[in-house]
């Protein structure tokens, strides 16, 4: 919804896609860091309705991924674009669209949230990453659309190490959405909780040591300066993490995220008991909300 409102803004043609039907137009408040709600309407379709689309821009859940694809895959243009705007990583090996291009999104700060189903706050604006598997300079067909993100105001950046970029962010979501969940804070709160700040530090160092035998060039005291620097930008938010737990939810993406990264590590044979005994406890409450769903 952020992204939507400042493509609109300049007058840029968006549509939602919505998980249920909202008829064709959307009425929506954009509150910018703070400030005086602004209301505006967008464009929404719920289900194809014969239009093609040309530019994708996936940004539900990694476990959702594959149900939007289904959905929306007949819908693309032949030389389509699909930008995955997910955490984590092997979402992306389920079925694609044969022959679209697909671009990865690493969002480094760009943050927003939602206090009603209609209102959404931005509550930080840093540099977002966005680069291809093959690791090439961005292609002549795109740039137009780089330059249109960058006119909405996103501070876009093109980058040929998209695949490293994606491993820092997997690590940053682990350690900071799996405390979350276990301490039930804000970001901030992690900054200054003792047991959580040991842990960060703890899980930095363990994922310093599976990139190493990786051969990825990310070290626990990178991860750690990142991790603290995410913290401090988004101390009021609540990480989606936590609010799904929070709803009750029983489904998680961070089968995704810290998962990915043990299942990294259990191949090299590489211990990370501190990072593991966290992700096991944030599964264990996820469990505990699908129990409490079928009681």
């Amino acid at each position: 919804m952020a992204l939507a409102y400042r493509l609109h803004r300049i007058g840029a043609p968006v549509t939602l896609l919505p998980p249920r039907d909202h008829g064709d137009r959307m009425d929506l408040e954009y509150e910018p860091f703070g400030e005086a709600a602004i209301p505006w309407t967008c464009d929404a379709l719920a289900r194809p309705d014969g239009r093609t689309i040309h530019d994708l821009v996936v940004c539900t859940k990694a476990y959702s991924v594959r149900d939007v694809l289904s959905t929306w895959g007949s819908s693309l243009a032949a030389d389509a674009r699909i930008y995955f705007l997910q955490n984590g990583i092997g979402f992306e090996t389920g079925d694609r669209p044969e022959g679209r291009r697909v671009l990865f999104v690493v969002n480094g700060g760009f943050t927003a949230y939602r206090t009603t189903s209609n209102h959404v706050v931005q509550s930080a604006m840093k540099p977002i990453w966005i680069g291809d598997e093959t690791g090439d300079d961005a292609p002549s067909d795109l740039r137009g659309r780089l330059d249109t993100l960058r006119d909405a105001g996103f501070l876009v950046r093109w980058t040929t190490e998209i695949i490293l970029r994606r491993w820092e962010k997997i690590s940053i979501n682990a350690v900071v959405n799996s405390q979350a969940v276990l301490h039930d804070c804000d970001n901030g709160h992690l900054l200054t909780h003792p047991e959580a700040v040991a842990d960060t530090r703890s899980m930095c160092d363990e994922l310093g040591t599976l990139f190493e035998a990786m051969s990825v060039e990310l070290t626990g005291d990178q991860l750690l300066d990142a991790t603290t620097n995410l913290l401090k930008a988004t101390s009021r938010n609540v990480c989606s993490t936590l609010q799904d737990y929070r709803h009750g939810l029983a489904r998680h993406e961070l089968d995704y995220i810290n998962g990915a990264l043990l299942e990294q590590a259990r191949k090299r044979a590489i211990p990370m008991p501190r990072f593991e005994a966290i992700y096991m406890d944030v599964v264990a409450k996820f469990r505990g909300n699908a129990s409490s769903a079928t009681s």
